[in-house]
């Protein structure tokens, strides 16, 4: 062999070599490729699969913003103009300690259906008897001056005629609210849990007296007073549609009214913070202050939170389908003409999971 033939067989052992070289290589680089892209598949079901669950969760659970509820309307639960009371420069400030949940049950809100049966029990609570109508949804069914009436698919009515009167009541408001609790614990077809208000409206009388040719006006006397029960759910009171409220004058009971729901848990939706409420209460969706006997007026130097209660209010007859929780925010207002009593209610669902109508 030739010092040629030497040379070109190094030649061919370096070429080799090389070969091999860059196949172990590029095997590397193939390995390395599937190890970045293993570990981007890791980071990407890391990331998405919470998120995704997450995205599930809330339009399961929560409804999602594109499952939105329409939202209660507060504005006939204020009693005066907050811009006359507050204003920028108002200072707020709380004491309250309550603590709440950050979720809330979601309650659908279903109209309960008073049948026939429902209303000749109610009416033989009451000992009317007699000639039963029917049209529509509606019924009644009376007997001389007492009546029972069916309205509205879900409504009882319950009116006395012969109990009707106009004169002065005598019966304090602590006699009166025991009569109604005992009449309320009697009733036929009442469901769960409900609380007396006691006495929250009165109706009054002037007489006018001819004195020749002049009348004169006599003062004014108390003819009727109403009692409201309030249904709870959770412990929580319920504001809005669901009632039962009695009239009593000076004979006694004369009028009963009641409308029934039934509420079906369906899932849970995030609530607003005490804080956050508490921040929102120079923009509440009902706010009303008591002047009455104070000698307050003009614009709050400070509100001061000393009480915090949370409501949930039904507005089905407005086209709200579910229970809407409500923090009932209650302190005083005072600047230097006095103090008086003020209450905020703030909607306490994030306004992304609800709509308001144009």
């Amino acid at each position: 062999m030739n010092a040629h033939d030497i040379l070109y067989a190094l030649s061919d052992i370096d070429r080799d070599l090389v070969e091999r070289a860059e196949g172990k290589h590029k095997t590397k680089r193939i390995l390395l490729r599937l190890l970045a892209a293993a570990a981007c598949f890791c980071i990407l079901l890391a990331v998405c699969v919470p998120a995704t669950l997450i995205y599930i969760f809330t339009h399961l659970e929560y409804g999602g913003e594109d499952h939105q509820y329409k939202r209660i309307d507060l504005s006939a639960e204020a009693l005066g103009n907050a811009d006359e009371t507050i204003n920028f420069f108002t200072k707020i400030e709380s004491n309250v300690t309550d603590t709440f949940a950050t979720t809330m049950p979601i309650y659908e809100i279903t109209p309960r259906t008073i049948t026939d049966e429902d209303v000749l029990q109610f009416s033989d609570h009451f000992n009317v008897t007699g000639t039963e109508l029917i049209w529509h949804t509606s019924s009644a069914v009376w007997f001389g001056d007492q009546r029972v009436f069916r309205d509205n698919g879900n409504e009882l009515k319950y009116n006395d005629h012969a109990n009707n009167s106009y004169d002065p009541m005598t019966q304090s408001d602590e006699e009166i609210v025991a009569q109604a609790i005992e009449i309320f614990e009697d009733l036929p077809l009442i469901e769960g849990e409900y609380e007396c208000l006691g006495v929250l409206s009165t109706q009054t009388q002037q007489d006018c007296i001819k004195d020749g040719d002049d009348y004169i006006v006599g003062e004014k006397y108390i003819v009727s007073k109403r009692v409201v029960f309030r249904k709870k759910i959770d412990g929580i009171r319920i504001l809005g549609d669901e009632f039962c409220s009695m009239y009593f004058n000076s004979k006694g009971l004369y009028t009963l009214r009641m409308e029934f729901y039934d509420y079906t848990k369906v899932g849970e939706i995030p609530m607003l913070s005490l804080d956050d409420a508490i921040d929102k209460i120079k923009d509440a969706d009902a706010f009303s202050v008591e002047t009455d006997g104070t000698t307050f007026s003009g614009i709050a130097d400070k509100l001061n939170v000393e009480r915090v209660k949370l409501l949930y209010v039904n507005q089905y007859s407005n086209g709200c389908t579910i229970l809407q929780p409500v923090f009932n925010l209650m302190g005083t207002a005072e600047n230097d003409t006095g103090i008086a009593e003020f209450s905020a209610k703030i909607i306490a669902i994030p306004k992304k999971y609800t709509y308001e109508d144009d």
